[in-house]
C-alpha cells in the first residue's frame, strides 16, 4: 500500500469516525463523572476546567438552576453508545440572565427587547464567574478525531438545539487562541475584546524571552517618576500603616485552620461595599470545597496583617484582614480572582496585593505572566498591565438582530484595535 492511499484511508476512517459522533446533554459535571471528565483535559489546560473546579460550583449552589445557571455539560461519544467514555466535554449551561460573564451583551439583550426579540433563555459555553480563556472543547488527547472536526460537530448540534428548542443565542467566552476560528465560523461571530495582562518578560513583545529578575528590575521599565511613585505606593502601605504582605501556597493553605472562612469574608465584604454594582455569586461553601480538594494545589492566598497584632513567623486566618485568592496555571500562568479588605482607609493597599505583591511573585517564581481578571484600562496600565485581547463565539438565532450584532461587533473591533495602537505608542512614556 502507497503512501497516498494509506493517506486516503486515515482521512476516511478520521470522517466517518466524525459523522458517527453522536452528543449526548449531561445535567451537571457528577452525571459525566470526575474520571470521565478528566480524561478529556490536557497536562497544560487551566485549572478552572477541571473537575473539582467545576463540581465545586455546582455542587455548592453557586452555578445551579437556583441562580440562574442551569448545567447542560456537552459530551462527545462515538457511534450510537451515549454510556461509553466521552471523547470531548464542552462545559455548557442555559441562562436566562447574563450575570457573571465579563464578556457583556447587554446591547444586544436591550436590542432585541426593543423589537420584541426573543434573546433569552440563552446557552452559555463559560466557566462560571471566571474570565479566563479556557478551551471550550475539551477533547481528549485519544479522541482520534480532528478538533477542528469536533468543533465543528459541536457547533452545528448547539445551533440546532437553540432553533429546536427555542434558545435565542449560544455564546462560547473566553475562547482559546488556538480554537476561536474554528468557532467563529459560518453563523457564529468572532468577538474580540481586551482585558490587561502583565508579561514576565523584559520589555515586553520583543523582549527576546528573557525574564525579570527581581521588582526592582521589573520597575526599571518605568520613567523615574512612575517607579518613584510606586515605591511611594508600596512604602505607605508597610511604614505609614505597618502592613505586611506574605505569600500562602498550596498544602500550607490547608493547615491554617479557618483560612476558608476568612477569605469568603474578605470577598464577601468587598462585594457588599460595591453594592448595587456588586454582585455575590460565591458562598462559603464554595470557598471550602476548594481548599478541600485537590485544587488548592494550584492555589496561592496573598495576604496583608498588622506588623504589631501578628507572629511574622506564623500566619493565622484571624490576623488577615485583607488578601486575594489567586491561581497558577500549568503553563505558569498566575491568575488573579477573588480580593478583599476589612479596611477601607489604606491607601494603594488593592493596589500593593492585588499588583505589586502578585507581580513580584510572579518574577520570584519564574512564571510567565499574570491576568488580574476583568476590568481595567488607566490605573492598570500605569502598573505595568498591557492590553491583551479575548476571544468569543456568538449565535443569535434571530436573522435581523444576527446582522445587528454582527455590525456591533465589527465596530468594537476597530476600538480595541485604537485601545491596542494608543497602548504601543504610550509605553514610552509610561
Amino acid at each position: 500500500m502507497n503512501l497516498r492511499v494509506l493517506l486516503i484511508l486515515v482521512c476516511m476512517l478520521a470522517r466517518s469516525r466524525i459523522d458517527s459522533l453522536i452528543v449526548k446533554v449531561n445535567k451537571d459535571a457528577i452525571s459525566i463523572g470526575r474520571q470521565n471528565w478528566e480524561s478529556c483535559r490536557r497536562p497544560d489546560d487551566v485549572p478552572f476546567t477541571s473537575f473539582d473546579f467545576i463540581y465545586a460550583l455546582e455542587d455548592t449552589g453557586c452555578a445551579c438552576s437556583n441562580s440562574g445557571w442551569n448545567p447542560m455539560h456537552l459530551s462527545l461519544h462515538a457511534d450510537d453508545n451515549a454510556n461509553s467514555p466521552p471523547l470531548g466535554i464542552l462545559p455548557l449551561y442555559a441562562k436566562d440572565h447574563s450575570h457573571g460573564e465579563f464578556i457583556f451583551d447587554n446591547e444586544w439583550a436591550e436590542a432585541a427587547l426593543d423589537n420584541g426579540i426573543s434573546y433569552f433563555p440563552k446557552l452559555l459555553s463559560h466557566i462560571p464567574f471566571t474570565p479566563v480563556t479556557t478551551r471550550k472543547l475539551l477533547l481528549s488527547p485519544t479522541a482520534g478525531v480532528k478538533e477542528e472536526e469536533a468543533q465543528s460537530h459541536v457547533l452545528a448540534f448547539l445551533r440546532d438545539l437553540a432553533r429546536e428548542d427555542n434558545y435565542g443565542s449560544v455564546h462560547l467566552l473566553f475562547t482559546d487562541e488556538g480554537e476561536s476560528e474554528g468557532l467563529g465560523g459560518g453563523e457564529f461571530h468572532l468577538r474580540k475584546s481586551l482585558q490587561w495582562h502583565f508579561k514576565n518578560e523584559v520589555g515586553g513583545e520583543g523582549g527576546g524571552g528573557r525574564k525579570y529578575t527581581n521588582f526592582d528590575h521589573y520597575l526599571a521599565n518605568f520613567k523615574s517618576k512612575r517607579r518613584i511613585s510606586i515605591r511611594s505606593e508600596r512604602r505607605k502601605v508597610r511604614e505609614n500603616y505597618g502592613i505586611r504582605i506574605d505569600s500562602i501556597e498550596g498544602k500550607l493553605i490547608r493547615e491554617i485552620p479557618g483560612i476558608a472562612a476568612v477569605m469568603f469574608r474578605l470577598y464577601e465584604h468587598t462585594v457588599d461595599k460595591m453594592t448595587p454594582l456588586g454582585r455575590l455569586y460565591l458562598n462559603k461553601r464554595f470557598f471550602d470545597a476548594l481548599i478541600d480538594s485537590a485544587f488548592c494545589d494550584n492555589v496561592v492566598l496573598i495576604v496583608a496583617r498588622k506588623e504589631g497584632n501578628c507572629d511574622s513567623s506564623t500566619i493565622r486566618a484571624e490576623d488577615i484582614i485583607a488578601g486575594t485568592f489567586n491561581v497558577i496555571g500549568n503553563k505558569g500562568e498566575f491568575f488573579g480572582r477573588y480580593w478583599g479588605s476589612f479596611l477601607d482607609d489604606v491607601p494603594f493597599l488593592h493596589f500593593d496585593v492585588c499588583y505589586y505583591s502578585a507581580i513580584e511573585y510572579v518574577i520570584e517564581k519564574g512564571l510567565e505572566k499574570m491576568e488580574p481578571g476583568a476590568g481595567g484600562g488607566e490605573f492598570k496600565f500605569i502598573r505595568g498591565f498591557n492590553p491583551a485581547s479575548v476571544s468569543s463565539s456568538h449565535f443569535i438565532v434571530h436573522p435581523e438582530l444576527r446582522k445587528t450584532v454582527s455590525e456591533i461587533i465589527a465596530g468594537e473591533a476597530e476600538g480595541i484595535s485604537a485601545v491596542q495602537e494608543s497602548a504601543k505608542s504610550a509605553l514610552k512614556k509610561r
